[in-house]
C-alpha cells in the first residue's frame, strides 16, 4: 500500500492503493450517519482505528450520537498533527438512481450518501492513518472523527472541552485539494416562528392565519438584509431561508387541509464576515422580528425568534465563529512546499477562497482554542438536475491522503514557526 519503509521508519513516498481506498469507502458509506445519529459509524471507526494500532476513546455526546478520538504518540520532541473530520452527513437529496448506502465507483466519481460532505475526506484520513501508525519518524498523531459538525461543531467543541489538543490540524472538508483554505465566515442559524389561531374552512373569518404574516416577513428580511449588508460579491452577510413550513399544531400537521394553519416558521441560516460580530448580527434580526411582532399583535398573531436546535427544526445548536487563521509565514510556506513535494505543485489558492470560505467549519473552534487549523480536502462535481446522487472525485480522495501523509512525516517545530 505504501512505499514507505516502515521497518526503518524512513519516509520515501506514499501512494495510496485505490482498491484499498474503495474497500474502506464501501464499508464507511454503507452506514447511515445523519446528524444526531452518528453512533453506529463512530463504533465502526473506533474498531478500525483500534485494529490499526491507535489508542482510542469513544465519546458519547448523547444517546445515538458518538465520536472517536484516536492517538499515536511517537516522541515528546515531535509536534502533534490532528486529522479532523466529521461523521455526520447532510440529508439526502431526492431522486437517487441507486441505493445511496451502496458506494460505487463510476470513472473518477465515488458515489454514495455523504460522499462529498464529507465521507470522502474520512476515507482520506483513514488511508493516511493506516499508513502512518507504524512509522516512527513522523509527528505524533491525533485522529478526531467527530459528531455534530452539522450542528455547529458540537463534537469538536465537546472534545476540546475534554482536552483535545494539537499543534496543527488538517480538516478535509470538500474544498478541493488545490486549495488551502484558512479563513471562514461565521455561521448562525435560527427560526422565526409565527403563531396564530386555526379554524375550520367553514369559519375562516375566525381564524388568525400566520401565513400572510410569515410571507410578508420573508420579503422584509430579504430587503433589509440587502440594504444593510449589501448583495452579490461585496456582501458582508449571506442570508438563506432554508425552510418555510406551516401547519396545525406544534408539529405542523399537514393532515388537516380543511383547517387553516395556526403556526408557520422560517428556518434561517446566516453567514457573516469576521469584522461583524455574531451579537451585532442577532441584534439586527431581533429588531426586525420585534417590529413584525408589534405589527401583528393587533391581529392576534405573535412573532418570535428561536435560537438553538429542536427535534422539529434540527438547526445548529451552537454557532461557528468567523475565523481567520493568520498562519505564521513559515507555516504557510511549509504547507505549500509539502503540497509541491507530494503532489507536484503548490496550492493554486490559499487564505480566503470563495465560495468555500463562506462555509463554517470546525477549524474555527480549534483555531480559537489555539490550534492552527486549515482546510484541504476532496471536492466533488456540482449536483446534476433531476439526479440526487452525491459524489466526490476519487483521485482527490487519494491525493488528500497523500498530502496528509507528507505533512505527518515532515512536520517539525521550525515548520510551525516556533520552538517546542
Amino acid at each position: 500500500m505504501t512505499n514507505a519503509d516502515q521497518s526503518s521508519g524512513a519516509f520515501r513516498e506514499f501512494a495510496p492503493d485505490p482498491d484499498r481506498a474503495f474497500a474502506i469507502a464501501r464499508e464507511l458509506l454503507s452506514i447511515p450517519s445523519f446528524k444526531g445519529e452518528e453512533a453506529e459509524l463512530a463504533a465502526w471507526a473506533n474498531a478500525r482505528l483500534t485494529e490499526m494500532g491507535f489508542e482510542t476513546e469513544l465519546q458519547t455526546l448523547r444517546p445515538g450520537q458518538a465520536q472517536v478520538i484516536a492517538t499515536s504518540h511517537v516522541s515528546d520532541s515531535r509536534p502533534t498533527l490532528m486529522l479532523n473530520g466529521h461523521l455526520d452527513i447532510d440529508p439526502l437529496r431526492s431522486n437517487w438512481t441507486t441505493d445511496p448506502f451502496e458506494a460505487r465507483l463510476e470513472g473518477n466519481l465515488l458515489i454514495g450518501a455523504g460522499a462529498r460532505n464529507m465521507q470522502g475526506g474520512l476515507v482520506s484520513i483513514l488511508l493516511a492513518a493506516e499508513a502512518l501508525v507504524n512509522q516512527r519518524d513522523r509527528a505524533n498523531l491525533t485522529i478526531a472523527l467527530v459528531a455534530g459538525e452539522l450542528q455547529g461543531g458540537l463534537g469538536t467543541t465537546h472534545a476540546l472541552e475534554r482536552g483535545l489538543s494539537a499543534d496543527l490540524a488538517i480538516v478535509p472538508e470538500p474544498f478541493g485539494v488545490d486549495n488551502l483554505v484558512t479563513d471562514t465566515w461565521g455561521v448562525i442559524e435560527f427560526a422565526i416562528v409565527v403563531q396564530g389561531l386555526s379554524d375550520h374552512i367553514s369559519k375562516l373569518h375566525l381564524a388568525k392565519n400566520p401565513l400572510p404574516v410569515a410571507i410578508d416577513l420573508r420579503a422584509a428580511l430579504l430587503e433589509r438584509v440587502a440594504d444593510r449588508f449589501g448583495s452579490g460579491e461585496t456582501a458582508k452577510l449571506l442570508f438563506n431561508i432554508g425552510g418555510f413550513i406551516a401547519g396545525r399544531g406544534d408539529e405542523y400537521s399537514f393532515n388537516a387541509a380543511n383547517y387553516s394553519p395556526d403556526r408557520a416558521a422560517l428556518l434561517i441560516d446566516v453567514r457573516h464576515t469576521v469584522d461583524i460580530s455574531s451579537e451585532d448580527v442577532m441584534r439586527f434580526f431581533d429588531e426586525i422580528v420585534a417590529e413584525a411582532a408589534a405589527d401583528a399583535a393587533d391581529a392576534g398573531i405573535s412573532v418570535a425568534l428561536q435560537s438553538g436546535s429542536t427535534d422539529m427544526y434540527r438547526l445548529n445548536e451552537i454557532n461557528f465563529p468567523a475565523y481567520n487563521a493568520n498562519l505564521p509565514a513559515e507555516l504557510e510556506q511549509y504547507l505549500n512546499d509539502r503540497r509541491r513535494e507530494s503532489l507536484g505543485e503548490p496550492f493554486a489558492q490559499s487564505g480566503t477562497v470563495y465560495p468555500h470560505s463562506y462555509c463554517g467549519a470546525d477549524t474555527s473552534h480549534m483555531g480559537n482554542a489555539g490550534i492552527p487549523s486549515v482546510l484541504v480536502g476532496p471536492i466533488g462535481p456540482a449536483p446534476t438536475p433531476g439526479i440526487g446522487d452525491d459524489a466526490v472525485f476519487f483521485d482527490e480522495v487519494l491525493e488528500t491522503a497523500t498530502y496528509m501523509h507528507e505533512v505527518a512525516c515532515t512536520l517539525d517545530w521550525a515548520a510551525l514557526g516556533r520552538s517546542q
